[in-house]
């Protein structure tokens, strides 16, 4: 049996975004708790996940995909991503197991980089995930504040996590100067993970939600033309698709306790009669 963990399922995420999007700078919250996710940008790489290309993307989408067909006397053989909370806590659960601490709630924080998190803008939220010092050093410079990555309070990692209140309130002043959309794009030149932080109508619009089929469309005997959330499992040999609408109250009823149940019609009738169904 073949197991992979939420970030492997993660990053093949970010691989099928990056081919969607075409080579387009995309970022992927794999734990919205954490704030983590995966970054690929064109041209750039970094210790983030950043991939040169989309291309290179692909192929490594690919050679993950076949460990899922690797040699085993099971016919059947399973690639199970297993999501338990010790999995989607992973970080978290390792702070605690070695330190033995309760991690209290981080919201989109993490709780061991500084900043890594989600920015209310000047008119959306966004989420930006400043990894290490060197793009730290980076996304000072495209905030216009050159003093902050060498102030003695800032200056690394560790401390801006013992600095984390100070830090954050600056920049929380600095991010509401820009619409979201501004500061994605001068924070995407330069190679540093972000993401805005979608409304339902925006996450529809997405590329990679309809690249993966998750807006469906279906009539319905009643309501006419509905719209469904599609399924998020997608399997290489066959297409999951959704059958039917959902149904009206009762329309499967006599279906069920006679093909099910098998209850014959005189029986069925007695139960609505009784106004049972």
């Amino acid at each position: 049996m073949l197991r992979a963990t939420l970030a492997t399922d993660a990053i093949i995420g970010a691989f099928e975004q990056a081919k969607a999007t075409k080579g387009k700078p995309t970022f992927i919250l794999a734990d919205t708790v954490k704030g983590k996710g995966v970054s690929f940008m064109e041209g750039k790489v970094d210790w983030h996940g950043v991939a040169p290309n989309a291309e290179q993307a692909a192929q490594a989408i690919e050679e993950i995909s076949k460990l899922a067909k690797f040699p085993s006397e099971n016919p059947n053989p399973v690639l199970r991503i297993a999501r338990d909370g010790t999995v989607v806590f992973a970080n978290i659960a390792s702070s605690y197991l070695i330190s033995g601490e309760i991690p209290k709630r981080w919201g989109t924080a993490h709780e061991t980089i500084v900043p890594y998190q989600g920015f209310e803008t000047k008119d959306k939220y966004v989420i930006v995930a400043v990894g290490n010092d060197q793009i730290w050093k980076r996304f000072c410079n495209v905030i216009d504040r050159l003093d902050l990555a060498e102030d003695p309070r800032f200056k690394t990692n560790p401390l801006r996590v013992q600095n984390r209140t100070e830090c954050i309130g600056i920049l929380e002043s600095v991010m509401k100067t820009r619409t979201r959309d501004e500061w994605i794009k001068l924070l995407n030149d330069e190679a540093i993970p972000c993401a805005p932080i979608n409304t339902m109508d925006e996450v529809f619009q997405d590329p990679q939600v309809l690249h993966r089929d998750m807006l469906v469309e279906m009539n319905h005997p009643t309501a006419g033309i509905i719209k469904l959330v599609g399924i998020p499992v997608k399997y290489s040999e066959m297409k999951a698709t959704i059958r039917m609408p959902p149904p009206v109250l009762g329309e499967h009823t006599r279906e069920i306790l006679s093909g099910i149940l098998g209850y014959d019609d005189m029986r069925i009738e007695k139960l609505k009669s009784a106004g049972v169904i």
